[in-house]
């Protein structure tokens, strides 16, 4: 009752997951599934800026819709975006580094038609869904799911903050990549 009046938002209720619940990614036989609480699919959803552009480009060679970079971005909801290197690489990145922190890549993620959704609006849209289709094909694959590896000892002297800027390196077949948060 008072969250509801102080939120000015009736029938407002605070919930608490009790429960934890296994991501539906496909576990790896040499590590255990880890746990979600109100997560979708996995702990980091990993957007990047060069598949984004790629795909907006697509998009506006149709002349459908008009959005920006930044407006697309946000249709996909993604926990860090990184820019820097080529459009899809991120499909064979086995891991990243951003600063101190290590990041599992645990492969794409399939989209579905939230990222049709406007979120400052909620107005619904047939893009970038559309596109997605054509240029992805129909699992609709776009950026990548990511689980935090969290080391035995973490020193006090490890930055376990993440901030526009910091540097990321990505691998993918033992090469790797510098790029930017």
């Amino acid at each position: 009752m008072w969250l509801s009046k102080v939120l000015r938002m009736p029938d407002l209720r605070l919930m608490q997951q009790i429960t934890r619940r296994s991501g539906k990614l496909q576990a790896d036989v040499h590590r255990q599934s880890e746990s979600l609480s109100l997560a979708n699919e996995s702990q980091y959803l990993v957007i990047h800026r060069p598949s984004v552009r790629k795909l907006l480009d697509e998009i506006k060679k149709k002349g459908l819709i008009a959005m920006t970079e930044d407006e697309l971005v946000m249709r996909f909801r993604g926990n860090l975006v990184i820019d820097g290197g080529n459009p899809y690489e991120e499909d064979s990145w086995a891991s990243i580094v951003v600063g101190d922190l290590h990041f599992q890549i645990q492969g794409g993620c399939r989209r579905c038609q939230m990222v049709c959704v406007v979120p400052d609006t909620c107005e619904r849209t047939r893009e970038p869904l559309l596109t997605l289709v054509a240029t992805r094909g129909s699992s609709m694959k776009f950026g990548v799911h990511a689980k935090a590896i969290i080391p035995g000892e973490c020193t006090e002297n490890a930055a376990l903050t993440v901030t526009v800027g910091i540097p990321v390196e990505s691998t993918s077949n033992n090469e790797v990549q510098n790029l930017c948060l």
